[in-house]
C-alpha cells in the first residue's frame, strides 16, 4: 500500500487573486466520503474545514460535486471554478497549481475477489493480469508509468464504485 500527500485546496495559479463571484469562492469536488461528499453533514470533513477558514476570510463556499475526472478538468479551466478539493498532490500538477499544506495520507490499495487473490510486491507483479482504476486518479508513480506504457493491462472508469462492482 503506498500513502500519498493530499491538499485540502487546489487552487489553480491562473486566476490569479482569490477569484470570487462576489463574495462567494466556487470549488469542485469529487465523492470521496468522509472527506468529500454531498451527502455528508457539512458535505464532509474537508469541505468543512475550507467553508470554515474561507467564512472567516468574508467569502462563502460553494462545491459541484462530480467525478473525479470531470471535477479536476473542470476546476483546471477555471470558468467559474478555482480549485478542487481534497486532491493528490504530483510534480505536474504542483507546476500549474497552488497547495495547501499537507492535511493528511491516505492509502491507496487494490480490491480483489476473496477467492482469487492476487499476490504481488512491485507493479511489474501485475503483468497479465486485467486492472481497473479511476480516470485521474494518481496511483504509485511505477504503476501509472506501466499502464501508461501499455505494459500493465489497465481499464478505466470514472469512479471506486464501479471497479468494486465489476471485480465482484
Amino acid at each position: 500500500m503506498r500513502c500519498f500527500v493530499i491538499g485540502l485546496v487546489l487552487l489553480c495559479v491562473a486566476t490569479g487573486p482569490l477569484a470570487a463571484q462576489g463574495n462567494t469562492v466556487m470549488l469542485t469536488a469529487a465523492e470521496w466520503p468522509p472527506y468529500s461528499s454531498a451527502e455528508m453533514p457539512g458535505q464532509g470533513i474537508f469541505i468543512e474545514v475550507a467553508r470554515r477558514t474561507l467564512a472567516r476570510a468574508g467569502y462563502k463556499l460553494n462545491v459541484n460535486f462530480s467525478v473525479w475526472q470531470r471535477s479536476l478538468v473542470t476546476a483546471m479551466e477555471g470558468a467559474h471554478y478555482i480549485g478542487t478539493l481534497p486532491v493528490y498532490k504530483n510534480d505536474e500538477r504542483e507546476s500549474i497549481c497552488a497547495f495547501s499544506k499537507l492535511v493528511t495520507r491516505s492509502p491507496v490499495g487494490f480490491v480483489q475477489r476473496r477467492g482469487d487473490p492476487v499476490t504481488w510486491v512491485k507493479s511489474m507483479d501485475l503483468v497479465g493480469l486485467r486492472i481497473g482504476a479511476v480516470s485521474g486518479y494518481l496511483n504509485a508513480v511505477e504503476f501509472d508509468r506501466l499502464a501508461k506504457e501499455q505494459v500493465l493491462d489497465v481499464s478505466y472508469v470514472h469512479t471506486d464504485h464501479l471497479n468494486v462492482r465489476r471485480a465482484a
